[in-house]
């Protein structure tokens, strides 16, 4: 799936673990007019090569690498919920975040960097729009005044965070120096420092 704006023809790409929870909410809240489009069993994540380029503005949301395999891990871990149509989940399931990490970047280096640039383009062929789940308030509010789309500015910026668990996570110099060495692409296609805000 994905979110379509009919009123100006933009579409935004969800990827996982980037605040598409927060995202689909907001917009229903703000009464934004938008379309929720693909098949379910995606949910919410369809990709770039799902819906093509023929819209008027395209726009994707990144997290920074290592906050998102701790989000993903956590997400899989927290109920055994680990599926095995996923290469990450069949090699590297693991209770601990520590193996799973050490897995990941071995077994799957670059994993994050293929799976954002299967939203966002090729870095020589980006989308319109690249926000940061870090930004995500301002970030929406910048794609909504690109795609020229009409929306509560009060409502957004006071819509409370969703599907965040847990305390705030704080890696190890061990494991940003680990994930930036197996996502250096991701680093440098995104902007990001080695070491997550």
């Amino acid at each position: 799936m994905a979110v379509y704006f009919p009123n100006t023809n933009s579409l935004l790409l969800l990827p996982p673990k980037a605040g598409s929870v927060w995202l689909r909410a907001v917009l229903v809240e703000s009464k934004v007019f938008h379309v929720i489009l693909g098949p379910e069993e995606l949910r919410g994540h369809g990709r770039l090569a799902l819906y093509g380029r023929e819209f008027s503005a395209i726009g994707a949301f990144v997290r920074h690498p290592i906050s998102w395999y701790h989000s993903y891990w956590r997400y899989r871990s927290k109920n055994s919920t680990w599926d095995e149509r996923w290469i990450i989940d069949a090699d590297c399931a693991s209770s601990s975040f520590e193996e799973f990490l050490q897995l990941v970047c071995s077994e799957h280096p670059g994993y994050l960097t293929n799976l954002f640039s299967e939203f966002t383009g090729a870095p020589e062929n980006p989308i319109d729009y690249i926000g940061k789940t870090e930004f995500l308030v301002d970030g929406l509010l910048s794609y909504l005044n690109l795609i020229g789309e009409r929306y509560q500015r009060g409502v957004i910026e006071d819509f409370a965070p969703r599907n965040v668990s847990g305390p705030r996570f704080s890696p190890t110099r061990e494991h940003c120096d680990l994930v930036y060495r197996a996502e250096i692409g991701c680093y440098e296609t995104y902007n990001y420092d080695k070491l997550p805000m």
